[in-house]
């Protein structure tokens, strides 16, 4: 059970990290807009198709310096628990990062594309990959993390905060 912990704790730092990069990726005005502090609910599903609800506050902070932005991601469930941090920055489409996920000492880089639709990222450490597809709009975003060959299969949040 520690090793599926171990991996869907990666996996939900790739959600965080995601959410982080959309933020960037629609310039200063979506990083404006992600900015504070949001609630969420979501779903991680195990690679045999059981589901776990997770609850998620995630906040974002911009970046200093140039564009970019900090997002901190806290999620809980019956049997996980995430602490994670990313900073991604942006240059024009392109977004690039690091993450950090406190409760298993892991680290990984943050690779990807931004466009007016959202975020399309690559996301990785020393034992985990994972793509991550970002939606946001006004009062909502959403996560979606497809990690590759782990014990968990996909990972899907909504945050609102309207």
């Amino acid at each position: 059970m520690r090793r599926c912990s171990y991996r869907l704790s990666w996996l939900v730092m790739v959600v965080a990290t995601a959410s982080i990069s959309a933020s960037a990726m629609a310039q200063p005005a979506l990083v404006e807009l992600l900015a504070g502090r949001w609630s969420g609910w979501g779903n991680v599903t195990l690679a045999g198709g059981q589901a776990e609800e997770v609850k998620c506050i995630a906040t974002y902070t911009a970046a200093t310096a140039a564009v970019g932005i900090e997002q901190g991601l806290r999620c809980a469930s019956a049997s996980y628990r995430i602490d994670a941090t990313a900073l991604l920055a942006f240059e024009g489409e392109v977004v690039t990062g690091a993450w950090t996920e406190r409760a298993n000492a892991s680290t990984g880089t943050i690779s990807g594309r931004a466009s007016s639709a959202g975020l399309l990222l690559a996301i990785g450490g020393d034992t985990f990959s994972a793509s991550l597809v970002l939606t946001a709009s006004a009062c909502k975003h959403a996560i979606v993390i497809s990690p590759d060959g782990l014990a968990v299969s996909r990972i899907a949040i909504r945050f609102e905060r309207c």
